[in-house]
């Protein structure tokens, strides 16, 4: 547990805050209400006292908003295309200027946008790597209870998480795909070269 503010913890916090410009595109706004993240820096939004459990509540709180939001949108087109809009923009964000960006380079870029939980939870292990395929596990019980406590199936979350995660490989490579399944209450995701 860490007493001051370090990179870790802005690199958390802006994968919160990803999910909440999500949360705002779904929703058609153009400008955070009080209650969002996105309107505070992370000097005003943490306890200082409590870096942890601070961090770990706003985790709770934006995933449970985040289902939340999900559940009230029936058109399935519109999630679709703002997970791959949202998918494309942070990838090309990136400013990488070899082109022969490795699958697991790009494993990692997409670690900088995507919220897994807190860092201590480890959430994602590479379980092979290789010039053409990349394998990495999750654990299933990071995301489920935000979506549980709203009687929903996580699974559809994962499947939108899809269409980010494949838009987002393709900037890099159209001929990479990504798919996942899962081994019990571990998701196993590939990312393949075609």
């Amino acid at each position: 547990m860490s007493a001051m503010l370090g990179p870790i913890h802005y690199w958390l916090y802006n994968k919160i805050l990803k999910l909440e410009e999500i949360e705002m595109d779904l929703l058609g706004i153009q400008t955070p209400d009080e209650y969002m993240l996105l309107t505070k820096n992370l000097e005003e939004a943490i306890d200082e006292t409590q870096i942890h459990k601070s961090l770990q509540d706003m985790i709770e709180l934006t995933e449970t908003r985040f289902a939340n939001v999900i559940a009230t949108i029936s058109d399935r087109a519109l999630l679709e295309n703002t997970f791959e809009k949202h998918g494309q923009s942070d990838a090309k964000s990136i400013n990488i200027a070899d082109s022969s960006i490795s699958i697991e380079d790009i494993y990692k870029q997409l670690n900088n946008f995507l919220l897994d939980g807190m860092p201590c939870d480890t959430a994602n292990n590479i379980r092979g790597s290789e010039e053409d395929k990349l394998v990495w596990h999750t654990k299933d019980i990071l995301h489920s209870p935000y979506w549980k406590k709203l009687d929903l199936n996580v699974d559809f979350y994962y499947n939108l998480r899809k269409h980010y995660i494949n838009v987002f490989v393709n900037a890099f490579d159209e001929n990479l795909v990504y798919s996942y399944t899962y081994d019990g209450d571990t998701l196993v995701h590939q990312i393949l070269r075609r």
